[in-house]
């Protein structure tokens, strides 16, 4: 099967909060192991079904990031990839800056 990413995914590792905004689920305690400016892989022995709507809570280097994200993929016992929804353009371009390494 093909990659089908439009988006260059870079490995970004850091703690990752995410709780349930369109089911009742309890925050998860999680990584970020891949990242790219429109989404990222969440490292979890917990996942959740295609299309559920998350609140992540997470770092870069120069701000905290808090947003929507929907799950795309997810791989059971091993974690789930998302699609960040709604970034704010500070946002945007604290995520264009770690992939691009700066």
């Amino acid at each position: 099967m093909a990659d089908q990413r439009a988006k260059t995914r870079v490995s970004y590792l850091c703690e990752v909060e995410c709780s349930g905004v369109s089911v009742g689920v309890n925050a998860l305690n999680s990584r970020i192991s891949d990242i790219s400016v429109s989404g990222a892989f969440i490292a979890s022995m917990v996942t959740l079904p295609e299309g559920t709507v998350l609140r992540l809570k997470f770092s870069l280097p120069r701000i905290e990031v808090d947003c929507p994200a929907v799950v795309m993929h997810e791989m059971p016992q091993f974690g789930m990839g998302v699609r960040f929804i709604d970034l704010t353009a500070e946002q945007h371009a604290a995520l264009v800056e770690v992939v691009k390494g700066g």
